[in-house]
């Protein structure tokens, strides 16, 4: 059961110098609760990079988060995604896959871009064949109760209300 929470929200820091000798700060945020209103909470990971207490970076810093705070590492996959699957999930990963819709190449051929197909459904492991034959829809929408079954537990591992 999931319940609607306006406001949750985990504060991550590392304190660091940078490459100029500066001391640096970043600040994590991870969230998971219907702030926007929407119906559904989603899970967000975002940061804010500090150098002498002024603001020089923030939003999706995920490379910056991974190499700082490595214990987020493994929830930045979960990243937009709401109690009721990732964000736009057959359509994005359907479109990146090239199933619908390719990108032109300069010589005028297809191209497929299977990397953001495998991070918009969440599945790293899903093979070329899998994100490209027919029936995508089908096996995204077969694999998305487990998806949840997954995202709601690492949701709750971080002592999150799902």
């Amino acid at each position: 059961m999931t319940t609607l929470t306006q406001d949750q929200a985990l504060t991550f820091q590392a304190k660091y110098v940078n490459n100029l000798g500066h001391d640096e700060k970043l600040v994590a945020v991870v969230r998971h609760d219907d702030r926007c209103g929407n119906g559904h909470n989603t899970f967000s990971v975002t940061a804010t990079t500090y150098v002498g207490g002024r603001d020089i970076a923030g939003g999706c810093l995920h490379d910056e988060i991974r190499n700082r705070i490595p214990e987020l590492a493994p929830f930045i996959k979960w990243h937009l995604t709401s109690t009721d699957g990732p964000l736009h999930y057959i359509p994005n990963t359907v479109y990146h896959a090239g199933e619908y819709q390719a990108t032109l190449r300069v010589d005028g051929g297809k191209d497929r871009n299977l990397n953001r197909a495998r991070r918009t459904s969440v599945w790293p492991d899903a093979t070329d064949k899998e994100l490209t034959e027919p029936g995508l829809e089908q096996r995204l929408t077969d694999r998305l109760p487990e998806l949840l079954e997954d995202f709601q537990a690492a949701v709750e591992s971080l002592g999150l209300t799902y």
